[in-house]
């Protein structure tokens, strides 16, 4: 993990009220639901927390979605009995963004594209463990609300690089931290205008 990627990471654990992420509690059953959250936080919030390394631009899509890692677990390890035993499979998807329009970024520009990887709700770990113990936590789904709907194809995205994910297949990879609604345009731009008059980056 490159240290810009790991400041990232932990900045957004600290924040978790203003960005996606996922929590695990710490029961643990035989049966494992996900429980999806919303929170709310307004655009002065949101700008607020936007670091000199977050890329804040227009997209649209996703264009596609692509299976980025897979790892499947074969049925002879599975915790229950012989004549029982499956599969269980761990999955990491990532979908492709072209940007239109650029409001804060140093790394992208109209016209690239790049991939959005998403963190699944079931890490790698807890799906082997329930693969091979039959424990699993029960996540916390926590996503922040837009204050303004997405709607169409395309809206802003602050998006964090992720340079340890980057393959040949999937070149530039980022971390979709926030999303808003086209509305939300000209006060973004003069929250971070405001911002950058005070904190140069």
């Amino acid at each position: 993990m490159t240290r810009s990627v790991g400041i990232n990471l932990i900045r957004i654990k600290n924040i978790a009220v203003l960005f996606s992420l996922v929590i695990f509690p710490l029961r643990e059953a035989h049966v494992s639901q996900i429980h999806y959250q919303t929170v709310q936080s307004s655009l002065p919030e949101l700008v607020e927390e936007i670091s000199s390394e977050d890329q804040v631009v227009v997209v649209q899509g996703p264009l596609s979605t692509k299976t980025y890692r897979q790892v499947v677990f074969p049925a002879k390890t599975h915790f229950g009995p012989k004549d029982n035993r499956t599969e269980d499979t761990y999955t990491e998807f990532a979908s492709e963004y072209v940007v239109v329009d650029v409001i804060k970024s140093d790394i992208l520009k109209t016209g690239d594209r790049f991939w959005a990887w998403k963190e699944p709700a079931y890490s790698l770990k807890d799906t082997k463990r329930y693969h091979e113990e039959g424990l699993s936590k029960s996540p916390v789904v926590l996503k922040r609300e837009p204050v303004f709907p997405l709607t169409g194809d395309r809206h802003i995205a602050v998006a964090v690089k992720l340079d340890s994910k980057s393959t040949r297949e999937f070149p530039l990879v980022f971390s979709i931290q926030a999303e808003e609604g086209l509305g939300a345009d000209p006060a973004i731009r003069k929250l971070l205008k405001s911002k950058s008059s005070v904190k140069h980056w």
